[in-house]
């Protein structure tokens, strides 16, 4: 008996986590380029409490555009949790490879809309006098 019960809490285990899906919202996307990489960061929100593992994950390079379309990612709570319901904040940072040439934008989406950041160079710190 007791073996029975030890396989069945490995396979329970063993199972795949939730598959990551869009968050509620993006609320804000900044894209810098820092040497040579980009560095992407986007701030949102996600429906309810529980939501793991944020990430932006590359769908589209590049668009017609000339944007670089990145899908706003996270894994939802178990379905049996009990979460808070209410909106939650969720940010998330991902550094790249530069773009070729002529991309101009990255696009960050969500479940329920989009927003475009501008790629714009780091500024060094100039010293002060």
């Amino acid at each position: 008996m007791r073996a029975s019960a030890v396989f069945v809490l490995l396979i329970l285990a063993a199972a795949p986590a939730s598959a990551q899906t869009l968050v509620y919202r993006v609320d804000q996307a900044t894209a810098v380029i820092d040497g040579n990489h980009l560095v992407v960061t986007a701030k949102g929100a996600v429906r309810t409490g529980g939501w793991e593992r944020p990430r932006l994950i590359v769908r589209k390079a590049p668009h017609a555009s000339g944007d670089i379309e990145v899908a706003f990612m996270a894994t939802p709570p178990r379905d049996p949790a009990t979460v808070v319901q209410s909106l939650l904040p969720v940010s998330v940072s991902m550094k790249t490879h530069l773009p070729k040439s002529g991309v101009a934008a990255v696009r960050v989406v969500a479940e329920t809309n989009t927003v475009t950041a501008e790629i714009i160079p780091k500024r060094e710190k100039t010293a002060s006098r």
